[in-house]
């Protein structure tokens, strides 16, 4: 049934496509998952991710760059939120996940998804870490602050938004609308 899901083109999906995907990840990841009872180690959480069936084509499907249009890119970012939030295995992948938000983010592409994932994966999925543990959210956001300056990223991003504001506010004056 993958093999079919993964020879579907991202042009070729509509909202009936995007849900079989959704349900047969779900489904899918919560067998395989329940299967080896949480006894799972991997070494390099980038080949993790491409363990867990459906995630990567629901990331590219959600991505500015992917074909579908922005009303079924939000399906499948709220698909995907959806996912995370109901699947425990996702707890293999949140680093590698946010480290894919922010490389997102700096580069300028997605940055909304982004944002609405990073966020969700930080404060749903650390939250409940102790802060003197090193896994904690505080060491988190050090960590990511010291690969990709996110304090800076985000006043970026703040800045370009206003900017896009201004702008079109001026165009929207100079044309009287």
């Amino acid at each position: 049934m993958y093999s079919i899901i993964k020879s579907i083109k991202p042009s070729e999906y509509n909202e009936l496509k995007i849900k079989l995907l959704k349900e047969f990840s779900e489904n899918a990841n919560k067998k395989v998952f329940m299967n080896h009872n949480n006894n799972i180690h991997f070494t390099d959480s980038e080949e993790m991710v491409a363990k867990f069936y459906g995630l990567n084509e629901m990331w590219n499907l959600m991505l500015d760059s992917s074909p579908l249009t922005p009303e079924l890119c939000s399906i499948v970012l709220d698909d995907l939120m959806q996912q995370l939030s109901n699947l425990n295995c996702f707890r293999y992948v949140k680093k590698t996940l946010l480290n894919n938000c922010f490389l997102l983010i700096k580069s300028g592409n997605s940055v909304y998804q982004a944002f609405i994932i990073a966020f969700f994966i930080l404060n749903r999925m650390y939250s409940d870490i102790p802060q003197d543990h090193p896994s904690s959210l505080m060491s988190v956001y050090k960590e990511l602050d010291g690969k990709y300056s996110i304090i800076a990223l985000i006043i970026d991003e703040i800045v370009k938004y206003r900017n896009k504001i201004i702008q079109f506010s001026l165009i929207n004056k100079s044309q009287n609308i």
